[in-house]
């Protein structure tokens, strides 16, 4: 297959699979033998080695097969063999397995599928925006994370104890720990900010700063508010915070708040939504959700239990949330990502999460296969 002959084609074909900012010979020859290409998900690196079955290649793959070995900086890397049979491909691909390394040796066509199934649902995320900078790491392969320990503290005061609200309270300071936790266990040290001590970010609607990471490139100061809902299949945007206030400053979070990211925890089923909160601000601005009323959208007044204020909110059903905008959400399963803390957490699986498999971030573990590439008539 000529079209994957070069770096530069290789590069190419990985970007139009949703890759971002891949790089073509970007070391020296001695650095890396047969190295033709980088590609990178959030700050990993995944080199791209090319091995044509002509004179010398046996001599060749050995070489590469020990660098392979001997590399624990690289958790993951590609090796194209090109020319030869499966039974070739098999038995170097046996030769270069390791437990908690996924080294590939695959065909031109196999890295074909190997690109435009890898990044799974991050693939249709634009490439410049908050939520991918924010979720790509998510898809890099590592062994973590399987955290025993809740790395941030339950951010809860108990002066609400008596309070009629205070089981609301007290499952949304769980699902802000929750969260900064396995951000913290995905992401670098110092990556992380838990700010819900901090009252001025408080009042900016913001409980987590987050530096971010696409494609080998940098993204600070990502703010993302943690909300918990008994519904995963609705999501309830305050467009009115407090009727009763002067009209000035009746604006409720969804306008006023600085999140860039809405993330949502689904009690009892433990699910967790990514919503980039920019894109739906913009879709109410320009009122284009009433084309929806016929799907489930509707606006209301907020009905939650013992809520001492009046206010107004827009529900918006997921799938139409999914269906309007692909490029806009992304789901996870937090027992899943953190089996040791929370998997039995959680009353009921999120098994609605299986009708939306390709919107799903997976946890890539040793042992776990890569996303597979997108079928047709399979959803957004």
């Amino acid at each position: 297959m000529s079209s994957l002959a070069g770096p530069d084609a290789l590069v190419r074909f990985a970007q139009e699979a949703g890759f971002a900012f891949p790089g073509a010979a970007f070391l020296p020859k001695h650095d890396m033998a047969a190295c033709k290409a980088r590609l990178c998900i959030g700050r990993q690196v995944i080199p791209v080695r090319v091995v044509a079955n002509e004179p010398g290649a046996e001599k060749l793959l050995a070489q590469v097969a020990r660098e392979m070995d001997s590399d624990l900086e690289h958790l993951e890397s590609i090796v194209l063999m090109r020319g030869f049979d499966d039974a070739q491909i098999a038995h170097f691909q046996t030769r270069i397995s390791r437990w908690n390394r996924r080294h590939i040796a695959c065909s031109e066509s196999g890295y074909e599928e190997w690109t435009k199934g890898r990044l799974g649902p991050i693939a249709t995320l634009p490439v410049y925006s908050k939520l991918r900078f924010m979720l790509e790491p998510f898809a890099s392969f590592s062994i973590a994370p399987v955290s025993a320990v809740k790395m941030a503290d339950l951010k809860y005061s108990r002066k609400h104890e008596k309070s009629k609200i205070n089981p609301d309270l007290l499952r949304g300071a769980e699902g802000a720990q929750g969260i900064t936790t396995l951000l913290q266990a995905v992401l670098p040290e110092g990556d992380v900010l838990n700010v819900e001590d901090d009252k001025t970010s408080q009042g900016r609607g913001v409980d987590i700063v987050v530096t971010g990471y696409c494609g080998g490139r940098r993204c600070a100061w990502i703010f993302t508010d943690v909300k918990t809902e008994k519904y995963p299949d609705t999501y309830s945007f305050e467009l009115i915070g407090n009727k009763s206030k002067p009209k000035e400053k009746q604006r409720g979070w969804f306008w006023d708040s600085n999140m860039d990211i809405l993330t949502s925890v689904a009690w009892p089923s433990g699910t967790v939504c990514f919503i980039d909160l920019g894109v739906i601000r913009e879709w109410v601005k320009n009122r284009e959700w009433i084309k929806e009323r016929e799907h489930g959208v509707f606006e209301t007044d907020g009905s939650s239990p013992h809520q001492t204020y009046k206010s107004r909110v827009l529900v918006v059903p997921m799938k139409v949330l999914l269906a309007r905008f692909p490029h806009a959400a992304c789901f996870l399963s937090l027992p899943e990502w953190l089996p040791h803390l929370y998997g039995k957490k959680f009353e009921n699986p999120p098994g609605f999460l299986k009708n939306y498999p390709h919107r799903v971030l997976v946890p890539q573990r040793p042992g776990t296969q890569v996303y597979l590439p997108k079928k047709a008539g399979t959803d957004s």
